[in-house]
């Protein structure tokens, strides 16, 4: 990351802002969801944690398979038609995903957040009992309800979506929305690894898993020439081996799409992990959002766990997994991002399709 810019008068949650909203991107257990309730602390963000996921997003049938990793020149058209009508619908509503209740916003009313009004909000069973009066809760999402907040004001606020496993559409934003900021954080090959076996496959079918990553593969193969001459002999990989393939080529695609732009900027779990405060606080400046004490406060409060629970990355895995890690990164501009003894994240963080 680069040294942060001075501050000026639009990092206040002005309307005047360089960015029209801020896009979150990352793999399963790369950290993005921490990046998420970082941002989320801020005053002025309205912050939506992987909305595709809702059955009632239209960003669910833009992302629909195959085209969330990468996309058929045939069907480009769809997003060009659809993604902005999205993005506007995602900032009208809250969703089941998001982080709920919410922290202080400009947009809710105090008064009510404050006194524990907005609980019921995280729950779905509570939701449908006030579907009864507001029958928009019933839904994975909803509008604000008038009694927790200005609609206007929510109109004001600065947008930031999470999205995982989403490199075909990031590529697309990269080359055809320059007024969006897209964050793409990146986590060292051995925790994602880590992650995945604990979180994901010990609570599936190896088999299953095994498949469904072969799948995946071919895919993006049959799409992207170049991903076919990346993945060779598909058939011949190993589970680790698939998982691993696809994160290389789902981190590349983004960053080789956003390297040199100023709307782009990558980061890595391990910043956050070895410095959080420091991180945050220059993630906060190049998003044009104010660094409000108690955002400063919450990193503060997190930060020191974050680096305790941190080790070297080879000490994480089983000796033989090193030469397919050092492999995977060798001959990409992947071998420059992280020092031969990185120190890691031994966290497990939730592994997310």
């Amino acid at each position: 990351m680069e040294s942060p810019r001075p501050e000026s008068e639009e990092q206040s949650g002005s309307t005047e802002r360089q960015w029209d909203y801020v896009i979150i991107v990352g793999n399963g257990g790369s950290g993005s969801k921490r990046l998420l309730h970082i941002f989320d602390q801020s005053s002025h963000t309205h912050c939506r944690n992987e909305p595709y996921n809702n059955l009632t997003s239209p960003f669910k049938a833009i992302r629909e398979f195959p085209r969330g990793w990468a996309i058929p020149p045939s069907e480009v058209d769809i997003l060009e038609q659809g993604w902005d009508d999205a993005v506007k619908w995602t900032h009208e509503r809250m969703g089941d995903r998001d982080f709920l209740p919410p922290p202080q916003k400009n947009h809710l009313y105090e008064g009510i957040r404050s006194t524990g009004l907005m609980k019921p909000l995280a729950s779905r069973t509570m939701r449908k009992m006030m579907g009864i009066l507001s029958p928009s809760l019933k839904k994975e999402e909803w509008p604000l309800p008038w009694w927790a907040g200005s609609k206007s004001r929510l109109e004001d606020a600065f947008l930031i979506l999470k999205f995982n496993q989403s490199s075909g559409l990031i590529r697309w934003v990269l080359e055809n929305r320059p007024r969006v900021k897209v964050i793409h954080i990146v986590r060292h090959p051995a925790g994602c690894l880590n992650s995945w076996r604990i979180r994901h496959l010990a609570s599936h079918p190896e088999d299953f898993v095994y498949q469904n990553n072969l799948n995946r593969l071919r895919s993006v193969a049959e799409i992207d020439p170049e991903a076919r001459e990346q993945f060779g002999d598909i058939d011949r990989l190993s589970n680790a081996e698939a998982e691993l393939l696809f994160w290389r080529y789902a981190a590349l695609v983004v960053h080789r799409a956003g390297v040199g732009k100023e709307q782009y900027e990558l980061v890595l779990d391990e910043q956050v992990v070895q410095d959080g405060v420091t991180t945050s606080k220059q993630l906060y400046d190049i998003s044009g959002l104010e660094w409000e004490p108690k955002v400063a406060q919450y990193v503060e409060s997190h930060a020191k766990n974050w680096k305790e629970k941190s080790c070297s990355w080879d000490s994480m895995l089983p000796e033989e997994d090193h030469e397919m890690i050092q492999q995977l990164l060798s001959g990409t501009e992947m071998e420059e991002w992280w020092q031969p003894e990185q120190v890691v994240s031994r966290i497990d963080y939730t592994w997310q399709s």
